[in-house]
């Protein structure tokens, strides 16, 4: 016996196609809000861990920057008390001792949340005036650190009383330090706008 051949009725069939489109467009639909989802919590963990690193180190940055500071006026001071005669090493070396007395504290800051955010895709969706703000206070701090490093080489090759080009020397020394000083108040500018820009972007 023939059996009768198997009939599909085209409405059928078209509603099953339809039903298995919009299936898949559901579950992708659904899948693309959860990565999406999944991303602004990344790009929002990130934010908060750079507002905690520099929250963290403009705490030490302004602890520093007070010593700094009166390093740099004792000497500049004592330039001016001196009415145009050269420092020698005694008077160099006192106005140290008694300006910083546990020696400089260079400031170096960190910039782990920042290399990890920005190495990475977390921060693609962050609008670029607060990327900007951002980068730009890490550039300061790159700043203050190779200024910090020609203070530390100046410590460390002189001024020695027995240094040929002791004043010279000292007189470089005390420049960088300057250098460091006003670096230092850009890094606290740059801090204070940088916290405004992450707490306008919700990075609590």
């Amino acid at each position: 016996m023939r059996r009768a051949p198997l009939r599909i009725d085209p409405s059928d069939l078209a509603l099953e196609i339809v039903s298995i489109v919009i299936a898949i467009v559901l579950a992708t639909a659904v899948g693309e809000l959860v990565e999406h989802v999944r991303a602004q919590a990344r790009t929002h963990e990130a934010l908060v861990q750079i507002r905690q690193e520099i929250v963290a180190d403009d705490a030490g940055l302004r602890r520093n920057a007070t010593l700094h500071r009166n390093v740099w006026n004792a000497f500049r001071d004592a330039v001016t008390r001196a009415r145009g005669h050269r420092m020698d090493f005694d008077e160099f070396a006192a106005t140290f001792a008694r300006s910083a007395p546990h020696g400089l504290r260079p400031f170096v800051g960190s910039t782990t949340a920042w290399d990890l955010a920005r190495t990475s895709t977390v921060l693609a969706d962050v609008p670029y005036d607060v990327r900007a703000t951002i980068q730009r206070r890490y550039a300061e701090l790159d700043g203050l650190r190779d200024t910090n490093a020609i203070v530390l080489a100046h410590l460390e090759n002189a001024p020695a009383e027995e240094h040929p080009n002791f004043y010279f020397t000292a007189v470089a020394l005390v420049l960088s330090l300057a250098d460091v000083v006003y670096s230092e108040q850009r890094l606290a500018a740059d801090d204070a706008a940088a916290l405004r820009a992450l707490d306008a972007a919700g990075a609590r």
